[in-house]
């Protein structure tokens, strides 16, 4: 079997566009190619990958998850009211912030097994239903300065380990 040039296009096409914008930016900018800044990049990115992931492993399956971001709503949104209102330390916060987003994704698994609904029809209902929840749950206003209250909870994402960021 030969190899088809558009396989070879559409596999390395994104790659070369991103070293081709790579080097644009860099020309401009000397900033751009340090450590400093692709360690940046990466931290920022690292939200989206972590939830990338999972969602591979949702698309391998022939599965469509939409309340992914819902999900996580509701699982900061109990965190930092654990935090703010209970007082609590960070690791059982963690734990109950994974529960709550195991829960979410419970609910999603049971509709779409029990009740033989396609995953694209319950994730975008379940969608509103998890957002609606968070936004329930805060009465609609925002949860910030939790490094205040708790201030281990800046591991997240500001601290580095043997020069790799959290």
């Amino acid at each position: 079997r030969g190899i088809k040039l558009g396989t070879i296009s559409q596999t390395l096409g994104p790659l070369a566009s991103l070293i081709i914008l790579s080097l644009l930016i860099w020309s401009q900018q000397d900033v751009f190619m340090t450590s400093n800044n692709w360690l940046n990049i990466a931290r920022q990115a690292s939200f989206n990958a972590i939830l990338g992931i999972g969602m591979t492993f949702v698309i391998l399956t022939g599965g469509v998850d939409l309340s992914v971001g819902s999900m996580v709503a509701v699982s900061s949104v109990v965190g930092g009211l654990l935090i703010f209102n209970q007082g609590w330390s960070m690791w059982p916060v963690v734990l109950a912030m994974i529960l709550a987003g195991g829960l979410c994704g419970l609910a999603n698994g049971l509709i779409i097994t029990l009740g033989r609904i396609p995953p694209f029809i319950v994730t975008l209902g379940t969608m509103q239903v998890f957002r609606g929840i968070a936004l329930q749950l805060t009465n609609g206003q925002p949860i910030f300065d939790i490094t205040k209250v708790q201030p281990d909870f800046d591991i997240w994402g500001t601290r580095n380990f043997a020069g790799v960021p959290s």
